[in-house]
């Protein structure tokens, strides 16, 4: 799911206000047991070690790319959705024509 313009601002603003952390990979978060109390073991772990996992977050350039190709499916689907129902329309139409002109 998308996030929201909102959203943006709010990853831009910290990301003025707080320095980039280390990554640390994903073999930490690799385990098949997933639960809050662990993830938040895990997390308070990493956090003071300064090896808390990087999150990727679209630069504005690639999130304008996403947001028309998000509005361009949209459309498309829209589009299908209305051609579909016009040749509904044109064959419910025939079969009523053809059924007033056998009477």
């Amino acid at each position: 799911m998308p996030m929201g313009d909102s959203a943006y601002h709010l990853i831009n603003y910290l990301a003025q206000l707080c320095s980039p952390m280390h990554s640390c990979g994903c073999a930490a978060f690799d385990r098949k047991q997933k639960t809050d109390r662990l993830d938040a073991q895990l997390l308070l772990k990493l956090l003071p070690e300064n090896r808390f996992p990087r999150i990727w977050v679209p630069n504005p350039e690639n999130r304008d790319l996403r947001q028309l190709l998000w509005h361009r499916h949209r459309l498309v689907h829209m589009r299908s959705r209305i051609m579909n129902r016009l040749q509904e329309v044109a064959v419910k139409g025939k079969r009523w024509k053809k059924k007033l002109l056998s009477e």
